[in-house]
């Protein structure tokens, strides 16, 4: 398989949790990824079974979903925390993925979505941080 060269810094989408377009950091030191969620709850659904609940990017309604995995993830500083991870579709320059991201909130970060190498290694992604976009140098 030929590799799809991609930059650092691509729009993306999350079409079965109604985010049209948001901008993600795509970072080979990260293994997993994240989606910037608020309000992120684990709830008992009438039928009895598990779900989580949260609003992704912080903002509209809520979503619930049934499918999910409780993760520990070890940030970058060194930091461990307990973090919900769904599987769901996410959409890269018009082509959609099958991925599971972790639900994180990252109101205190520059990207609300972090693609990780995991996700690269698996769909075949090559990174080239020359290559420029409308954010330049990432945004700065």
């Amino acid at each position: 398989m030929k590799p799809k060269t991609i930059k650092i810094f691509e729009k993306v989408s999350f079409p079965d949790l109604g985010v049209a377009e948001a901008m993600a950091k795509i970072d080979t030191g990260a293994w997993g990824g994240a989606l910037h969620a608020t309000d992120i709850t684990e709830i008992t659904l009438s039928t009895g079974e598990q779900a989580v609940s949260f609003k992704p990017l912080g903002q509209g309604p809520k979503i619930t979903v049934s499918d999910f995995k409780q993760l520990v993830v070890r940030s970058s500083n060194g930091h461990v925390s307990k973090r919900y991870a769904i599987p769901t579709i996410i959409t890269i320059r018009s082509v959609q993925y099958l991925t599971r991201i972790s639900l994180v909130d990252r109101s205190t970060m520059k990207w609300p979505v972090l693609v990780g190498r995991s996700f690269l290694r698996e769909h075949g992604f090559l990174v080239d941080a020359q290559m420029q976009n409308e954010y330049g140098d990432g945004g700065k």
